[in-house]
């Protein structure tokens, strides 16, 4: 009986940096933008949680987030 051995790369399960699991926090930034926000939910439950909801709306109505003071510095 002959052995294989399969090597599968596993670089795809760890993310540099801050992140929701899924995504990095560097990689939601785009140059031109006005605004930015990190809250502590994860990506899978972000489009449940109330605070994300509420944020996002206000964000679609006004070009601004609720809490100013959360806003992280936009790095053009």
């Amino acid at each position: 009986m002959q052995e294989v051995l399969i090597s599968i790369p596993l670089e795809f399960l760890f993310i540099a940096g801050p992140s929701d699991s899924i995504v990095s926090i560097e990689s939601t930034k785009v140059r031109g933008m006005n605004a930015h926000m990190v809250l502590p939910v994860t990506h899978t439950f972000m489009m449940r949680n109330n605070e994300v909801i509420e944020q996002a709306i206000h964000y679609l109505k006004t070009g601004s987030f609720i809490l100013e003071s959360i806003d992280e510095e936009v790095d053009d």
